[in-house]
């Protein structure tokens, strides 16, 4: 017997007010039990929950207009009929009449209950697929759009940093997203994840929507662009939307066109799924990569582009500069999608935690941009290690069973740029290694990544870490240089650090073709997406 689901909205004036029950049956779920003003899901809910089969109906349509696309959208494989068009899609303000008009869609777009596999019509094509986003709260201009924007929040290597940042953007959403550091002082942080920070992260959000700085817009697809001084030749442009959180590559659902290469840790999927179970909203967008041989897809973004000015941008700290380009209901926004739709599989390249943490509340989808990989850049992912400092003469004789060592040029940080060239510094001390054959397996794709080498023999082997999870790995992105590690390590802070050069595409691109998982924290993409320019409510 399914479930009546109450329906929760906001009010012009940003208060909750609660609707009668509706009567449309939706699959049996677990209760939602406010908690603290919010409604909130206990417990995991299975990634696959509310599945429906995408052959249903004959003459599959795209999500917006008449448009013929190879998908049914969410609201129509649901039968659910389409509300009439807003003049919201032109860029207007929704009436209040509009708002809770459309409540009950969205609510059975982004959340449905029950269980059962994604299931797909007898020789259908596997295919990449995006919807629109059904309300999606942007900036309102440049201004507010540099106002907002921040970095996301796993880009920080302690809770002080992302304080001081906020010193600084005391308006940005890192306010929201990492809502325990936006305090006074650091004595008066709270604790990450802890009922006040989520309550803090709520109240926040709702200041947010009812603010000056956003607007609300329905039906929307956006162009993500990012201009990189240190790429300047390159042209990052992505397609951002809606993504199926069915279409995530699990054991349950081997049809998945989303393939994560990286394992989710729990506690953190949580930690995410909380606060958008508590602000209603996505602030957080996955990056996917999509291999796009023929190019078609990339040309397309860049002519779409061309024709379009930004609706806003921002500047980033690393001097990047990220345009949004808004797409509501067109011809252009369906060529687009139906280029996408020519590839058979999406990477995850950032964000498995952000689409786990969708799919652990049973969310239909999840906010995501898809870039083409070959237009996408890679930057190393480096190493701390808390134990006792050793000499360069004892790393040479515990290392020469697997690695070719040399001594560094004299008062030259190395930072390796080649594949199998590693560095390691010690106090006073860089050295050069390079792997020796039987090392690792070059068939293996996962296998023949540095950081997997690092780890199997060098932490484990040599230093009696097994486990990359373990507490004395500090693991630091590509926003920190050599000179920061050995700063540390002569510090006192760290016995020693390990560079790597960054991953390559084809690295990444090889271990997802393999199914294999990336070993954890081998990968820092950059530039990255930034939070705050496009974000999709939930209510």
């Amino acid at each position: 017997m399914g479930s009546t689901f109450t329906h929760w909205y906001r009010s012009a004036k940003g208060a909750r007010a609660k609707m009668q029950p509706t009567s449309v049956q939706l699959p049996a779920r677990k209760r939602v039990r406010p908690k603290h003003g919010r409604a909130r899901l206990k417990g995991p809910v299975s990634p696959t929950a509310g599945k429906i089969p995408e052959c249903a109906g004959t003459s599959p349509r795209h999500l917006n207009g008449g448009s013929t696309d190879q998908h049914d959208s969410a609201q129509f494989r649901a039968g659910t009929p389409r509300p009439a068009p807003s003049a919201e899609s032109a860029g207007q303000e929704p009436s209040v009449r509009e708002t809770k008009a459309q409540s009950l869609i969205l609510r059975q777009f982004w959340l449905r209950a029950g269980t059962g596999r994604r299931a797909r019509c007898p020789g259908s094509p596997i295919m990449v697929t995006l919807h629109p986003i059904p309300r999606a709260l942007v900036p309102v201009d440049t201004e507010a759009a540099e106002t907002l924007s921040s970095p996301n929040y796993d880009e920080f290597q302690s809770d002080l940093e992302i304080f001081e940042l906020l010193r600084q953007r005391p308006n940005s959403v890192l306010r929201i997203t990492m809502p325990h550091a936006s305090a006074a002082s650091p004595d008066e942080m709270l604790v990450e994840g802890s009922d006040e920070a989520l309550e803090a992260a709520q109240s926040r959000m709702a200041e947010l929507q009812d603010g000056p700085l956003t607007r609300t817009l329905n039906d929307v697809m956006f162009l993500y662009e990012i201009e990189d001084p240190e790429r300047p030749d390159t042209r990052q442009i992505g397609l951002g939307g809606v993504a199926p959180s069915r279409d995530i590559l699990t054991d349950a659902t081997p049809d998945g066109t989303i393939v994560r290469n990286e394992g989710v840790r729990p506690k953190k999927a949580r930690g995410r799924a909380d606060l958008i179970d508590s602000t209603m909203a996505i602030i957080g967008t996955v990056n996917n990569a999509v291999e796009d041989p023929s190019g078609r897809f990339a040309a397309l973004l860049d002519q779409i582009s061309d024709q379009r000015a930004p609706d806003f941008t921002a500047a980033a700290e690393d001097g990047c500069r990220h345009l949004i380009r808004l797409l509501p209901e067109s011809r252009e926004r369906d060529e687009l999608v139906r280029a996408l739709a020519e590839e058979p599989f999406a990477y995850v390249a950032d964000g498995n935690h952000r689409s786990a943490a969708a799919a652990m509340l049973g969310l239909e989808g999840f906010l995501t941009v898809m870039f083409p990989a070959h237009r996408m850049g890679l930057l190393p992912y480096n190493r701390l290690v808390r134990e006792n400092a050793r000499s360069a003469d004892a790393w040479r004789s515990s290392l020469d069973d697997d690695f070719e060592v040399s001594e560094s040029d004299p008062g030259k940080d190395y930072q390796p740029t080649g594949q199998h060239c590693i560095g390691l510094y010690t106090p006073g001390a860089w050295l050069r290694l390079s792997p020796r054959p039987g090392s690792f397996d070059p068939a293996n794709a996962a296998e023949s990544i540095d950081s997997n080498i690092v780890q199997r023999r060098i932490f484990e082997r040599v230093c009696g870490i097994p486990d990359p999870r373990d507490e004395r790995l500090t693991f630091v992105g590509g926003n920190r240089n050599a000179a920061y590690l050995r700063g540390r390590v002569d510090a006192g802070e760290f016995g020693f650090a390990v560079t790597l050069p960054p991953v390559s595409m084809d690295q990444f691109v090889d271990v997802c073709r393999q199914r294999r998982m990336m070993p954890p924290k081998s990968t820092w993409f950059s530039p990255k997406i930034r939070s705050g320019l496009v974000m999709a409510k939930l209510d």
